[in-house]
């Protein structure tokens, strides 16, 4: 796993990582308190939420202090510049994603070709929206599965173009297809030990990624990532209660690890793969 922290991190000493299944899109997080950067510009967009204190920057003659909660945005080629707002710093979490990939998820969004997206202005106020944004950078950072932190991306980035853009694309409208996401949950149920990519499920399916990501929520009532994720903790459920250890069964039904299937097992079941084996071999005694 990538060392995403969600405690303060050092002063001017940013993590950074790569997302190569989202095009090579750049993910930040840091914590600045002396650091200033001074007037530039990006090739990629900018996108991002202020986690603590206050970030100050000059774009389009204007200053703008930014605080906690709100998300801060630039297009490719807005010239702009960043800085803390007091003595205490400003904390931070950044995607850098191509253009092209951002047209991409324009397109869609509508369902149809779009020009390349614009945001207006550099700063947003959307609680609903940062807290998603935010939940999509700790996921990269953490080094979740490409299949849900590219069902994050398309879904929050998708919603913020719709809201926020200057030429918002359309949603387009959502129709049952029963055979598509039959083959999706076949491919899941089949591939469930393996890292499955959203591209692999559009393949079989014929669709978009981002539409068959709606279609499939709302024909499952989950997300392909989540569906997956509950397929490996049943068959670890049924595993552990065969006497397996549970290192030995993380590795079979595709967890990363044992930390990685614990996390899961609890929060689907209430407890941990530990304290179900236990009380099974208590029961049976």
């Amino acid at each position: 796993m990538l060392p995403h922290r969600s405690r303060p991190l050092p002063p001017d000493a940013p993590l950074f990582h790569r997302a190569p299944h989202l095009q090579q899109t750049e993910v930040l997080q840091a914590r600045y308190v002396t650091h200033v950067f001074p007037k530039h510009t990006h090739e990629e967009f900018a996108m991002g939420v202020v986690d603590g204190g206050v970030h100050v920057s000059e774009w389009g003659g204007v200053t703008h202090r930014t605080g906690p909660g709100a998300i801060v945005v630039n297009n490719p080629g807005d010239i702009h510049t960043g800085r803390a707002g007091d003595a205490a710093g400003w904390s931070y979490r950044m995607l850098y994603p191509p253009a092209a990939l951002l047209e991409d998820v324009a397109t869609q969004v509508a369902g149809r070709s779009r020009p390349l997206p614009a945001f207006g202005a550099p700063v947003i106020h959307d609680a609903a929206a940062a807290a998603a944004l935010r939940a999509l950078i700790a996921a990269l950072l953490d080094g979740a599965e490409p299949l849900e932190t590219h069902t994050r991306f398309l879904l929050t980035v998708g919603n913020l173009l719709r809201r926020h853009a200057v030429d918002r694309p359309p949603s387009a409208r959502v129709h049952a297809v029963p055979d598509a996401v039959r083959r999706a949950r076949e491919y899941l149920e089949a591939h469930a030990d393996e890292s499955v990519a959203l591209a692999d499920l559009a393949r079989v399916t014929g669709l978009h990624p981002l539409y068959l990501v709606r279609v499939f929520h709302r024909a499952v009532g989950l997300p392909p990532h989540a569906y997956l994720t509950q397929i490996r903790v049943q068959r670890a459920k049924r595993r552990l209660a065969a006497g397996e250890p549970a290192a030995t069964v993380a590795a079979a039904v595709g967890f990363a690890d044992q930390s990685h299937l614990t996390r899961h097992f609890k929060r689907q079941l209430g407890v941990t793969p530990g304290q179900y084996a236990r009380a099974l071999g208590a029961t049976a005694r």
